[in-house]
């Protein structure tokens, strides 16, 4: 059984799938490796953070590394929340623009958060942009699983929601200052 999805009144199959990860490097790359390994017989395409120089504009990551993508995932470890980069490849992830399709979005909490449920996670380890779409409906937060049908599970809830809830992407992007560390409130609702 496949996915599928519509963008421009069309309908297609889009298994296997086309990833982008998104993780804080070089720090969680580890995991990143690991999570590639754990999906590469449902993954066509995937791309990651490793991929993309720092400081590229937000339509140059969408249009060159993220562009068919039909789902982000945000590996969240400790200093997840800080990362500007991270920031900006959820947004480009979430731009629509004419020629592609904003791509779905979850996070996954890695061990080195030592959460016992996402529910329990300290709320600024969660990148603000993820939270506001965990918040709107639009995405969802696990935690670590090596269970490829587990996974897949999670992407294809990812992709039906792409096609039914609209990304919240109004957050401004970060903008880090030497010597300042971020952190944020976030309210379950």
């Amino acid at each position: 059984m496949g996915v599928y999805t519509s963008f421009q009144g069309r309908r297609a199959l889009i298994s296997p799938f086309r990833i982008h990860i998104c993780y804080l490097q070089p720090i969680d790359q580890e995991y990143a490796l690991l999570f590639q390994r754990l999906i590469r017989s449902d993954c066509l395409r995937c791309t990651d953070s490793s991929e993309i120089t720092a400081g590229l504009p937000e339509a140059e990551v969408k249009d060159n590394h993220i562009r068919n993508a039909v789902a982000t995932i945000v590996l969240v470890g400790p200093q997840t929340a800080a990362s500007d980069q991270v920031d900006r490849e959820i947004f480009a992830s979430l731009m629509k623009t004419d020629r592609y399709l904003h791509t779905g979005l979850f996070g996954v909490l890695l061990p080195t958060c030592s959460a016992g449920s996402p529910s329990l996670v300290k709320r600024d380890i969660i990148p603000p942009r993820l939270a506001d779409n965990l918040r709107s409906g639009f995405a969802d937060l696990y935690l670590w699983r090596e269970d490829a049908a587990l996974v897949r599970a999670w992407f294809q809830r990812a992709v039906r929601k792409r096609d039914t809830i609209l990304p919240d992407n109004r957050r401004p992007l970060l903008n880090p200052r030497p010597g300042h560390s971020f952190s944020f409130s976030f309210q379950k609702t």
